[in-house]
Parts: structure tokens; sequence; C-alpha cells
């Protein structure tokens, strides 16, 4: 049986739902567009200027691309960025 409950109430036999009118818009081409390292530094720009972004910016200064670590010497800068970041998000 393909029905959850049985029986099934007459009025959910007897009537459709109504059928959606949602007007879909929006164009889904830009999804298509390559990155570019402008991207990257406007959404960096972007970050910031709310208040956001400085633990991506703590980690760039401190990324090894050889070993692919991330090493601080003291990780105070980094806790504080990371805190502040996230009282940021829960303020909204």
């Amino acid at each position: 049986m393909s029905t959850p409950e049985w029986p099934v109430p007459y009025y959910q036999r007897a009537f459709r739902h109504p059928a959606s009118l949602e007007k879909r818009e929006g164009n889904l081409n830009h999804f298509l567009v390559p990155l570019h390292d402008f991207h990257v530094v406007m959404a960096k720009e972007v970050l910031k200027s709310i208040k956001m972004g400085y633990v991506v910016e703590a980690i760039e200064n401190h990324y090894d691309l050889a070993s692919y670590k991330t090493q601080f010497r003291d990780s105070a800068i980094f806790s504080k960025a990371y805190v502040d970041d996230m009282l940021d998000c829960l303020k909204e």
C-alpha cells in the first residue's frame, strides 16, 4: 500500500493539491562563470567590510604551501579574530 495511513480520508482522495503558481525568477547561468582571483579578493574585502573574514586572512598569512600546514607561534590573535567573527555571526 502506498499511503502512509489507512484509511485515507475522503477529502484527500477527492481533491488534488492546488497547483503551484510560483513564478521562478532568477538566472542560474551565473554559476557557469569561471572563478578568477578577482572573485576571491572581492569576497575577502566584502567579508572584511562587515567585520568578518579575519580568520581567513590570518590563515593565509601563516599558510605554508610546501606542507599545507598552518602554524602559529602565538594563537592569541587568531583566537581573538575567530571569537570576534563568531560573535558577529551570533548577533545577526
